[in-house]
């Protein structure tokens, strides 16, 4: 086998690799509010802005996403209590879903999901800083 000027090439016996390692520095990303939740209506219905701000405190400029979640609490019966979490992938709108974020800049992620129906629900965003949740509101009615 023909090898190349670049190539290394491991043969039998003690192979060292003598090559300076440079370390590589990692984006990281911190929630540094709570969420944000504003309700407001449009075209006739009602719905939740949640936002939240995110930092990266990491070495390198690096992206970060967003999803949102909800789900409903169920009052009574065989299925009482929380719901499992819905990603609202199709039911919400991001006005920021992802970006890029320099070392210590911070930016605000927001969603537009549905409001509370009949049942109390909660919401919670997760991104590459983790997850973090909202209060539980309460059956929302249009008041």
């Amino acid at each position: 086998m023909k090898h190349l000027s670049d190539d290394i090439v491991l043969l039998e016996g003690n192979n060292e690799l003598n090559v300076e390692m440079v370390p590589v520095g990692v984006p990281e990303f911190i929630y540094v509010s709570d969420i944000r939740d504003t309700f407001f209506e449009e075209a006739g219905h009602t719905y939740l802005r949640l936002e939240v701000d995110i930092q990266n405190i990491g070495e390198v400029t690096g992206r970060c996403k967003i999803t949102s979640h909800s789900r409903i609490y169920i009052p009574s019966g065989t299925q009482e209590g929380w719901s499992h979490w819905t990603a609202q992938d199709n039911n919400a709108w991001y006005y920021v879903r992802k970006g890029e974020l320099a070392p210590g800049e911070v930016k605000i992620f927001s969603a537009r999901v549905s409001a509370p129906g009949r049942f109390s629900q909660q919401y919670k965003i997760t991104s590459e800083a983790g997850e973090i949740l909202t209060q539980a509101f309460p059956p929302y009615y249009g008041q």
